[in-house]
């Protein structure tokens, strides 16, 4: 963990901080980050937002996970469970 916590002092972008900052169970601060930027989560960690509670259905309180760009098929009906601040 040493070495991953040493990358999260360099420069990344979002998908590079939120691969390492997830590995290292920082799950609500990848969600969050997210959230709170507007920005729609990578494919690749999408099952593992909802595996961990931080994205629902559509009964979710934290808005649609949809963010900026180009709607995605699989964001469809997905919502943050809670909100950013809370």
């Amino acid at each position: 963990t040493a070495a991953l916590e040493q990358r999260l002092q360099q420069m990344l972008t979002q998908s590079e901080w939120a691969e390492v900052a997830w590995r290292l169970g920082e799950h609500e601060a990848v969600a969050a980050r997210y959230q709170s930027a507007g920005l729609s989560p990578p494919p690749s960690l999408v099952g593992s937002l909802r595996s961990a509670g931080l994205v629902c259905e559509s009964e979710g309180q934290g808005g649609p996970v949809q963010g900026l760009g180009d709607a995605r098929e699989d964001l469809d009906r997905l919502t943050w469970c809670r909100d950013a601040a809370g």
